[in-house]
């Protein structure tokens, strides 16, 4: 005989174990994932931390060989400039001094010289602004040692950018080479820029009057 209240109650309360087993199924994967995204968070929070630090520390190191590149580079600069001066000091020493120009000879001048205007390079100095900044010298220079060719493209050097000029040292050099052209051609361009003194001026007059009209006119 069907025990109906039994098999009534039975019925409902099977499926409500196999809903709650499947409900605690679910929570369970659901905890789960839910603890898996949790850690993958944290992994990715430390791996991130890690990398920022990272990306610190070689942003200091970069920081700081850019600092020692700028500070070698300046020391260099200065180096550089001090070496320059050092070979036109030698150049200018020459300067008015024949019996010591001449005791030291043409050699001696030429790669103080040569060395001048590889370290003017160094410091961005072009070859003809070493040559007008050390022109006065090596004019004596060349005077002295009877080079009176080299003496003249000094000449045109000291004329085209030093701020002096004595008549007496064109006449020397000019009579002794026996043109002028490019000299008068400078001359007139100096002249032509206007950045003399009135003294320096007068003198630059001076020399391009006797250019033009004593020297050329003989």
């Amino acid at each position: 005989m069907l025990d109906v209240d039994t098999d009534i109650e039975a019925r409902p309360a099977g499926k409500g174990v196999i809903i709650l087993s499947l409900a605690d199924e679910l929570k369970k994967e659901y905890r789960k994932q839910l603890d898996d995204i949790k850690r993958k968070v944290e992994e990715l929070g430390k791996r991130e931390q890690s990398l920022q630090t990272k990306e610190h520390q070689l942003n200091c190191k970069a920081s700081a060989i850019n600092q020692q590149e700028k500070e070698n580079i300046s020391r260099e600069q200065a180096i550089n400039k001090r070496e320059y001066s050092f070979y036109c000091d030698v150049l200018c020493s020459g300067h008015c001094k024949s019996a010591y120009v001449r005791e030291m000879g043409k050699d001696f001048w030429e790669d103080n010289l040569a060395n001048a205007l590889s370290a003017g390079l160094k410091i961005g100095k072009s070859e003809h602004v070493v040559k007008q900044e050390i022109s006065f010298a090596m004019v004596s220079i060349y005077e002295d040692l009877e080079l009176y060719d080299k003496a003249y493209d000094f000449l045109v050097e000291q004329v085209t950018g030093c701020s002096w000029l004595h008549l007496f040292t064109v006449q020397n050099i000019v009579k002794k080479v026996g043109y002028c052209d490019r000299l008068t051609t400078a001359l007139y361009i100096r002249l032509e820029k206007d950045d003399l003194s009135p003294e320096n001026r007068l003198e630059f007059e001076k020399i391009k009057k006797w250019l033009v009209f004593d020297y050329a006119s003989r």
